[in-house]
């Protein structure tokens, strides 16, 4: 089970390079919009659709990124009163109901992505696929979140050694 904490580790550096690279990439084509619509008078056609398609897959890299690093906003009126065994209950069934969402998440996902294939975006060289890709590659590792959080719940050295080795708490 060490494994799938590295394997996560792993895949959370390529999504942290990968979102680095694409909001910075966000950003140039931002702001060479600006300049060229309002000093130039001469926008670019396809900058717009491009910074939809980006945001969209930073937000799904970022809801990825807080749901591993615990750092969604929680209300723990009910779960701040259980005892600690109870709260492990119900964190394991928080995980739980976590992992049957990103299911449903993957299945819809690559059937959508599938759909389109050969449906082009209106301004870009690319399949609106790949800006669909996002929801089945988000739901599968939510899953692998998830069983990482569940393992910590009850193999409590695994998480122990996991932040003693400097690796992030899932």
């Amino acid at each position: 089970m060490f494994s799938l904490r590295r394997l996560v580790d792993a895949i959370f550096k390529v999504l942290s390079g990968f979102a680095i690279v694409l909001f910075t990439l966000l950003f140039v084509v931002v702001m060479t919009q600006i300049i060229l619509r309002y000093l130039f008078n001469s926008p670019l056609v396809w900058s717009d659709e491009f910074a939809q398609y980006a945001f969209i897959w930073l937000c799904f890299i970022g809801w990825l990124m807080a749901s591993r690093n615990n750092q969604h906003i929680v209300i723990t009126t009910v779960i701040g009163r259980l005892s600690e065994s109870n709260r492990k209950i119900m964190l394991f069934f928080i995980e739980i109901a976590a992992i049957i969402f990103s299911c449903v998440m993957l299945y819809e996902g690559y059937a959508i992505t599938l759909r389109n294939v050969t449906v082009s975006t209106a301004s870009l060289f690319f399949p609106f696929a790949v800006v669909y890709a996002i929801v089945p590659v988000f739901a599968a590792v939510a899953i692998l979140v998830s069983l990482v959080k569940i393992l910590d719940l009850f193999v409590p050295e695994a998480a122990q050694e996991a932040s003693e080795n400097g690796e992030a708490r899932s």
